[in-house]
């Protein structure tokens, strides 16, 4: 399996552990072509959805191909609880996860970040227009409807209860995302090192809700100050075009690197490499990967405060909380690049909260017992 993003480490680890419990694993999912790929105990089905209008309401299509798959006798999970919403009534053993809510967006600042930062026409604010409807209308309509359609829901964040009906809560079961302490630590040899500047790590997909588009705004601040830093952004997306755009227009080339995708386990190193850590995001984020792998190698965490991330650590002890505002993240690591005791001090108790509270054998025991609490023939 290709890991890509949070969503697809979580479906490997997840599939892992079924296997650990001796279940036979098949995986569902779009891809490009249709196809099925055969491993030791686990097999990848990938469904094609053709025509320009299907790929257009691929939710809704493929959510349908996924009923119509789905076997009565299998214990079924969703990775995404509102592709469940064609499913039989009659089907038991089902669980769907909530990776985060997705919805947490207002439409001004919405449509005003997609034009600027990503599309800049009249065609494109119908698109960010439809994107946001689909998020804020379609989706939480699905995600309700789905109750009913599945046993429990594994939510990785208490912020669900926040945006959910009460009626529902009884359904939901609180599993809250991890990180391997085995691959992600503060022993890891650095992969990269730079002998004359600081690095600040951006492990972050490159869209609007990851914050990226700040990078540039913040990097002009910053060198205003001092010179001795470079951001390093590991991730692809739709605002890569735009980054690029403005290192050219800003000769940041000497502050900015694109590194692009990096392996999953080949990240640690970049973490171990880095000064600070920065995940600057806006919105629709869960228990963020990022920021639990940057504190387990013991690295200063900058992070704004929204979705499940707030529920991670504390300001000025285990982590550093920033709004996102360009002049008030280049403040903050300005301070902190200047503070190697500071940084040092909130690193430790930043991993010895991690190995703590989000090591992923507790992940894996709470998902072993909730799997067993199941009676399957």
């Amino acid at each position: 399996m290709n890991l890509i993003g949070g969503a697809e480490i979580y479906l490997h680890d997840l599939s892992t552990l079924f296997r650990k419990l001796g279940f036979e694993v098949e995986i569902i999912q779009l891809g490009f072509k249709q196809e099925i790929i055969k491993k030791k105990c686990l097999t990848i089905k990938f469904i094609q959805i053709k025509g320009t209008f299907k790929r257009l309401f691929f939710p809704y299509f493929i959510s349908r191909e996924f009923s119509k798959l789905e076997d009565e006798d299998a214990f079924n999970i969703y990775n995404y609880p509102r592709y469940s919403i064609f499913r039989k009534s009659t089907y038991k053993n089902a669980i769907g996860i909530f990776h985060g809510v997705e919805w947490d967006i207002k439409l001004i600042p919405y449509l005003s970040r997609e034009i600027k930062y990503r599309r800049t026409n009249f065609i494109g604010l119908i698109y960010a227009m439809m994107k946001y409807i689909y998020f804020t209308i379609i989706v939480p309509y699905c995600i309700r409807k789905s109750f009913s359609k599945l046993d429990k829901v594994v939510s990785v964040d208490t912020n669900i209860f926040n945006y959910i009906k009460k009626k529902f809560f009884y359904k939901i079961v609180l599993i809250q995302n991890y990180v391997d302490l085995k691959i992600f630590n503060p022993f890891i040899l650095p992969t990269m090192s730079d002998k004359d500047k600081k690095i600040i790590l951006v492990p972050r997909n490159l869209n609007i809700a990851r914050g990226v588009h700040l990078i540039p705004m913040i990097v002009n601040i910053l060198r205003k100050r001092r010179s001795d830093f470079i951001f390093y952004l590991v991730g692809t997306g739709p605002l890569e075009k735009f980054l690029e755009q403005q290192i050219r227009k800003d000769d940041l080339h000497n502050h900015i690197k694109l590194l692009g995708h990096i392996n999953h386990f080949d990240l640690p190193g970049y973490y171990t490499a880095s000064t600070l850590v920065l995940v600057p995001s806006l919105f629709s984020e869960g228990t963020s990967l990022a920021v639990l792998e940057g504190m387990a190698c013991g690295k200063v965490v900058l992070t704004t405060d929204v979705g499940g991330i707030k529920e991670i650590g504390k300001d000025g002890i285990t982590k550093i909380v920033i709004s996102a505002n360009p002049k008030n993240i280049a403040e903050k690591i300005n301070i902190l690049l200047d503070n190697g005791c500071l940084r040092k001090k909130i690193g430790k108790e930043a991993f010895k909260y991690v190995k703590k509270n989000f090591r992923k054998e507790l992940w894996e025991k709470k998902w072993k017992d909730l799997i067993l609490s199941y009676e399957i023939n």
